[in-house]
């Protein structure tokens, strides 16, 4: 039987990752980082070494907050899956739309996710 989480749950990683990456769950049960094909599972909280457990705010959960590629991103703008887990204004997999806009590669950007892995 499942379990039910509401906001959060603790995965092994598969190598070292940078917090706020969109990750995707493997069959082994780890993670690792989505591809810029996949909308992901969840967020990564903090930084992690390979093979260390943390947390993963799952999707669907509220907005969420990763790192940005591609910038600029603009407040209302859809924003897509792109590499290494992060998120980018442009792309073929939508997942979701920017809450608040950034500038610069690498900051955070809140986002609402437009539908579930």
């Amino acid at each position: 039987m499942g379990t039910q989480n509401d906001f959060s749950r603790s995965f092994q990683a598969t190598s070292a990752m940078s917090a706020y990456r969109r990750v995707t769950i493997a069959s082994t049960g780890k993670i690792g980082y989505a591809s810029s094909t996949a909308v992901g599972s969840g967020i990564i909280q903090r930084d992690v070494d390979a093979s260390d457990w943390v947390a993963v705010r799952l999707a669907g959960t509220g907005s969420m907050l990763c790192s940005v590629t591609a910038c600029p991103i603009t407040m209302g703008d859809a924003v897509y899956a792109a590499v290494t887990g992060q998120v980018a204004v442009t792309g073929t997999i939508t997942v979701g739309v920017a809450v608040n806009s950034a500038t610069e590669n690498g900051t955070l950007l809140e986002y609402i996710p437009s539908h579930l892995p």
